[in-house]
């Protein structure tokens, strides 16, 4: 009987959030966000990331009324290029990242289905927040934009495992973008971890899972490129590496619960303590 309740809340919350997505959401972004995009150009950056923060703040507010809980730790700076490079659950992974980023939304790698004409919000969100668009068909076309992408002063998003994940687990990483991008610039990579999402891997899941999500998301920390381009291949491996253990340690954490260790207790707390931000929804 419980579980048909919380099934209900979750329903109840994601069927709200569809409803204030269609009536709030996206005409704010079509005619509020995108009017004074045009008006004030020089302030775009600042007006497509303030909306974004409200948009993914009421998202997960909303999944948390139908029982989704989530813990973000660590801050992204977003001021100048760079990468963010992350392991890939759920739909869930943009907004969380968005949260943790300042002072802007980081431009992620998006493919070209999203940008299709009949999609809401996505085709006029990702031009306005300047998102490479890439073609998976077409691999020498998307290492172009991806080169291109990177020259600009932006932060990108990339999921180097190239898709979500079927059962929350870390995937082997399809490299040829990250290493494009960082052979064309050598850019700072923040290299985040993200787990507990793979409930609400698709849309669809929502209806029925949104109770079982328990989403932690944290910064492993920023790696600096090596200079030389022949050892780009082992960095990548380094990050993949790293980004796995990571997860080891992040689901360890959680079985042992309050027992879990006083180095580790005391890394979250100061961070909260840093900025209350980083927590919650």
């Amino acid at each position: 009987m419980m579980r048909l309740l919380r099934c209900a809340a979750g329903a109840l919350a994601f069927g709200l959030l569809l409803l204030w997505l269609a009536l709030v959401a996206m005409p704010s972004l079509a005619f509020g966000v995108a009017t004074a995009a045009r008006l004030w150009p020089d302030r775009r950056l600042q007006l497509v990331s303030a909306w974004a923060r409200i948009v993914c703040r009421v998202v997960l507010g909303f999944l948390r009324l139908g029982g989704a809980r989530y813990t973000r730790v660590g801050e992204i700076d977003t001021r100048g290029a760079g990468l963010v490079v992350t392991n890939h659950q759920s739909v869930l992974d943009i907004p969380t990242i968005v949260l943790m980023s300042r002072p802007f939304v980081p431009a992620f790698v998006a493919r070209d289905r999203y940008a299709r004409p009949g999609i809401p919000i996505l085709p006029l969100g990702l031009r306005l927040a300047e998102c490479p668009v890439i073609d998976p068909a077409d691999r020498y076309g998307s290492l172009a934009v991806l080169r291109e992408a990177v020259r600009r002063e932006r932060t990108l998003l990339i999921y180097p495992e190239g898709r979500r994940s079927d059962d929350g687990q870390l995937q082997r990483f399809r490299p040829a973008g990250l290493l494009a991008m960082l052979e064309e610039r050598r850019v700072p990579v923040w290299l985040v971890a993200t787990d507990g999402f793979s409930a609400g891997r698709r849309v669809v899941d929502f209806v029925l899972n949104v109770h079982r999500i328990d989403g932690r998301t944290e910064l492993v920390g920023r790696y600096d490129p090596p200079a030389l381009a022949g050892d780009l291949p082992a960095f990548v491996s380094r990050l993949h590496a790293d980004l796995g253990a990571h997860l080891v340690t992040m689901r360890a954490r959680c079985r042992s619960g309050p027992s879990s260790t006083a180095s580790t207790a005391g890394v979250v707390a100061a961070t909260l303590a840093a900025d209350p931000d980083v927590a919650g929804g």
